[in-house]
């Protein structure tokens, strides 16, 4: 489906950005847009109904007028309307499987629609649910849990979950994932991830309220980190705050998981 080349082209653009590249996405975006419009044909409409279905929300809009533009003199795609607005999928059910040491987890979403199939996401939980991979697969790929799951590998039971709680927690570990730096560049999260965002974008929750170290406590783990190896320096302790800024900001488990 059109969604799936769209998603690997923006993961793309993604995946090879520079670190403080924050727009590659709209960027890629912004030239398909250029390029549709300076040479108006089928093929450039198609170019852009794909990516208007799971480009970022800030993009939609740009997308959606330029699809009304060139569908006064382009014929539409084959398939359903290219309008981003349009629901063409619709969550029927979601699943949720964790192994029993609670380090490993998958998330399943059923849908309907043109093409049933189901939205896999398969993350562990070094510090708050991270995603490894993402695939689209057959319809129903949840009853066929137990036997998709090896018998050695460690025992992961499944559970279905409300749809809007299991697009919550997708969201969730798809931002935790995200501000992690080396980016996760395994093809497939990269050629999927843009179409798992456009289906949890919606359900993305707040950022979770963390108690900050006492100050006492603070001040101890920088002391042992800085007498550990006998640097106790500007530079050691300077680089023993930034660890514990960066753990109590962006590690959900807290600085020390």
């Amino acid at each position: 489906m059109a969604e799936i080349w769209a998603t690997s082209w923006l993961g793309q653009a993604w995946v090879t950005a520079e670190l403080s590249e924050r727009e590659a996405e709209h960027r890629l975006c912004m030239e398909v847009t250029g390029r549709a419009c300076t040479t108006p044909s089928p093929h450039g409409l198609a170019a852009i109904a794909a990516p208007a279905r799971v480009a970022l929300a800030t993009d939609i809009t740009m997308l959606a007028e330029t699809i009304d533009i060139l569908a006064e003199t382009q014929p539409l795609p084959p398939g359903p309307p290219p309008c981003p607005r349009t629901a063409a999928w619709g969550a029927a059910s979601a699943w949720r499987a964790v192994d029993v040491w609670d380090s490993e987890q998958v998330l399943l979403v059923d849908y309907d629609g043109p093409h049933p199939h189901t939205l896999m996401a398969q993350g562990g939980k070094p510090g708050g649910l991270m995603i490894g991979k993402i695939a689209v697969l057959e319809p129903g790929a949840a009853a066929q849990w137990d036997q998709r799951h090896e018998s050695d590998e460690v025992p992961m039971p499944i559970s279905q979950a409300p749809v809007p709680e299991v697009l919550a927690d997708l969201a969730d570990a798809l931002r935790t994932t995200d501000i992690t730096w080396p980016r996760n560049d395994d093809e497939d999260f990269v050629d999927s991830r843009a179409l798992a965002w456009s289906r949890c974008r919606d359900h993305l929750p707040a950022w979770p309220e963390q108690d900050s170290l006492p100050e006492a406590e603070r001040h101890r783990l920088i002391q042992e980190f800085t007498t550990a190896n006998h640097l106790d320096d500007d530079v050691s302790r300077s680089l023993a705050e930034l660890f514990l800024d960066y753990g109590e900001g962006y590690v959900i488990s807290g600085p020390l998981a």
